[in-house]
């Protein structure tokens, strides 16, 4: 066999056959396909865990805090990215009533689509005196949008959502029925070298959770970590797959499958049966960690 094969390696290298007499490999045993494909779905995938703390520090949008007293901060917005449901957030809308009136209007005979509805130039609106003195009116490209997000990175005097996420820090706490819930508090890459965050995402809430004594640390989530995670609590329900990211708006968490042979999937973490970490070697062993000390963050991770 292995005379054989070095024999059919040096034609292919030399091109010394043609299509009629190209030469085949012969099957070492009858059922070899199928033991093949077999032992192929048994194989592993092992990933490294991408504990890096680059990348970028804020969002590059960057919104005004001159009204977070108010309970919000404005965004300066185009107009080709304006629709009816953003325009309601339109700051001084009431004031300004006017332009919040043509930009609905042009909006609705256009089904709704900026891009359709803006490309004939808007203009403010002139008072009967201006329009009288022949005052050539100002194009409106932008409008400002409030934001309820009054949280943010300060840069430039305004401010900018928090970019990369690091790690992931995951808590649990019983509730009423006794019952585990799962808590994330995410790291950002903005947040190293500074106090280490304590709250945890509350899906749709302005106010986050608290990490109090209440809570027990569980483990730190990175890129890659390996994880299975349950919805029942039934064994034939149990996902394992390398960890992606977390919804910092709802709190979900991105699952990849281990060989990448699906599209990623996403689970809400709170209420799930159960999140297991686990520590995979090179050659794709496996086991679950049970318990870990919660790191630092003044310090370089990994």
């Amino acid at each position: 066999m292995v005379d054989f094969l070095s024999a059919v390696s040096a034609k292919l290298e030399n091109y010394d056959y043609t299509k009629d007499t190209k030469p085949r490999f012969k099957r070492p045993w009858n059922t070899f396909n199928n033991d093949l494909e077999i032992k192929l779905n048994e194989l592993f995938v092992s990933r490294a865990e991408r504990k890096s703390i680059k990348g970028e520090l804020h969002e590059e949008t960057i919104r005004s805090a001159k009204h977070i007293d108010e309970g919000h901060t404005t965004l300066k917005t185009p107009l080709e990215s304006i629709n009816l449901k953003t325009l309601e957030d339109m700051y001084d809308k009431e004031r300004n009533y006017k332009i919040y009136n043509l930009l609905k209007e042009r909006l609705e005979q256009n089904n709704d689509d900026p891009k359709q509805a803006f490309i004939e130039p808007v203009y403010m609106p002139l008072s009967e005196e201006k329009a009288a003195q022949n005052q050539k009116p100002h194009r409106i490209n932008s409008i400002k949008i409030k934001d309820k997000s009054v949280s943010g990175i300060q840069v430039r005097g305004g401010l900018a959502n928090n970019s990369s996420i690091a790690r992931t820090d995951v808590f649990t706490k019983k509730n009423k029925k006794g019952k585990n819930e799962y808590f994330l508090v995410p790291i950002y890459v903005s947040d190293f070298g500074k106090e280490l965050p304590n709250k945890a995402i509350a899906a749709g809430k302005k106010d986050w959770i608290e990490m109090t004594d209440e809570y027990t640390f569980c483990f730190s989530l990175f890129p890659n970590t390996l994880i299975a995670i349950n919805q029942t609590g039934k064994p034939e329900d149990e996902f394992i797959g390398y960890y992606v990211k977390c919804n910092r708006a709802n709190g979900a968490i991105t699952i990849d499958y281990t060989d990448r042979s699906k599209e990623a999937r996403t689970f809400g973490a709170k209420t799930l049966a159960y999140i297991k970490k686990y520590q995979v070697e090179i050659l794709g062993d496996y086991h679950e960690v049970k318990k870990e000390k919660r790191l630092d963050i003044n310090r370089k991770q990994g």
